[in-house]
């Protein structure tokens, strides 16, 4: 791995890999365990200090692919549910304006149907 022309030297690599787990596991408390069991099958943590460069850079471009589906996976769901939500007080708002009106959108109910 480099950046700007210098190699990353392998300590400051364990550094960013234990920073990654430490998200993991956040992520693994909030129900994403079977999201990381490609990172397990690597059988590396950051404490295998013995284990080569390649190894944890490995490690680390699991995470980070793993937690950046995670992330932007969430980041869909908020989207849509803000989507939803908004949808919801606009109408909650017309009905409540046409209400406000006199001329109630609903006014007799027959039989289940609504109708003028």
């Amino acid at each position: 791995m480099q950046v700007g022309g210098d190699s990353i030297q392998k300590q400051d690599l364990i550094r960013v890999h234990a920073d990654l787990v430490k998200m993991k596991n956040n992520y693994e408390k909030m129900g994403y365990q079977k999201e990381f069991d490609d990172y397990y099958d690597l059988y590396i943590t950051p404490m295998h200090v013995h284990k080569s460069k390649d190894e944890h850079e490995r490690a680390i471009f699991m995470l980070s692919s793993k937690l950046s589906s995670i992330v932007a996976e969430e980041n869909a769901l908020y989207q849509t549910a803000k989507i939803k939500t908004h949808s919801d007080d606009k109408i909650e708002l017309r009905l409540s304006l046409a209400e406000e009106s006199g001329e109630g959108i609903f006014k007799n109910k027959t039989f289940g149907r609504y109708e003028k």
